[in-house]
């Protein structure tokens, strides 16, 4: 009797665990780089209003690119690259370019207004960084990381594709 309960307890969280899973999935579809950019171009236009930034932006692409991808998980990565070129307070231009290459759509997101050492971008890289960061800066690495992660699984599901 206690077998048969813990089997119904199972596969009541089975089925819960599967159904979050499917709704947290990477969900491929092909979207247009046009809509992408104009998303881009949304959060330049409301982070230039919030902030006290003088900050150009010039964007590069062709009208015909299409991008397999997880539409979701492709503009929030956007937003938060934004966001930090936004908490730098100099003058500068950002520019984002789209290139076809082998059947593959490239993105090059440049700041120009400098660089940063491998120190600072291995803090940023690898979550050892979180023991010692404050609540601003663990939460800044954290979306560098889960945007490491969206490149990686990006890449991952165009081998699958192949």
């Amino acid at each position: 009797e206690l077998l048969v309960y813990y089997k119904k307890v199972f596969s009541i969280l089975y089925r819960h665990a599967s159904r979050q899973l499917d709704n947290t999935m990477f969900k491929r579809k092909k979207m247009k780089i046009e809509e992408l950019v104009e998303y881009v171009w949304d959060v330049y236009a409301k982070l230039q209003q919030k902030n006290n930034v003088d900050l150009k932006l010039c964007i590069k692409s062709e009208s015909d690119m299409l991008v397999l991808c997880d539409e979701q998980l492709l503009k929030y990565m956007f937003h938060v690259l934004m966001t930090m070129s936004f908490e730098d307070e100099r003058c500068g231009c950002i520019t984002l370019s789209f290139d076809k290459s082998d059947g593959f759509v490239n993105f090059a997101f440049t700041d120009d207004r400098g660089h940063y050492e491998a120190e600072k971008l291995n803090s940023m890289f690898y979550p050892d960084a979180l023991s010692t960061a404050d609540d601003a800066e663990a939460r800044k690495v954290m979306q560098i990381l889960v945007c490491k992660q969206i490149i990686r699984k990006s890449l991952f599901f165009l081998q699958l594709g192949r």
